[in-house]
């Protein structure tokens, strides 16, 4: 799945668990479908000894997830749902691949497939997702804000990667 064009700016600020230093820290390129990263995940983030927590697992493919829908629909996304399906425990301590990818694209309703591999590229979990594209209107009632803030912070975020779409020739 990887076609790996560029590192993914992120701009979002420190409160994203999945994205920002105070949580995994993760850091996405885009590809022509999706975004692919290559991850540590160290062992603060354990269910049993030496494996992932399932609830991790999950965040880990919410997360590439989201950033997939923000990098190719520059907008925000907001996960409606998502389904886990996990195969083989997931090691900490070892480096893991983690691809999406758009599969559905309505209007304002996308599914996203997500998967972690093992360096082998034996899949470990993998799932499906739903999200909602809302107006920013609707996205300020929901998260309690005001529209104007939560342009600001969409600009911020979303405008770099624009660039970087435009420099390849993607919008």
């Amino acid at each position: 799945m990887s076609d790996k064009l560029f590192k993914i700016p992120n701009k979002w600020g420190s409160t994203c668990f999945g994205c920002s230093e105070r949580g995994l820290n993760m850091e996405f390129w885009m590809t022509h479908k999706g975004c692919y990263t290559e991850y540590y995940l160290p062992d603060g983030f354990t269910g049993f000894r030496d494996i992932a927590h399932g609830g991790i697992v999950s965040t880990m493919l919410d997360e590439i997830s989201a950033w997939t829908v923000i990098s190719h629909k520059l907008t925000t996304g907001l996960t409606i749902e998502l389904s886990t399906k996990y195969l083989k425990p997931v090691p900490t301590n070892t480096l893991l691949r983690i691809e999406s990818e758009i599969t559905s694209d309505e209007d304002k309703k996308l599914e996203v497939y997500a998967k972690i591999s093992n360096e082998e590229g034996k899949i470990l979990a993998e799932s499906n997702s739903q999200w909602y594209i809302p107006e920013l209107d609707t996205l300020a009632k929901i998260v309690g804000n005001d529209v104007e803030s939560i342009r600001h912070q969409n600009d911020e975020a979303i405008n770099p990667i624009r660039k970087l779409r435009e420099q390849y020739d993607l919008i």
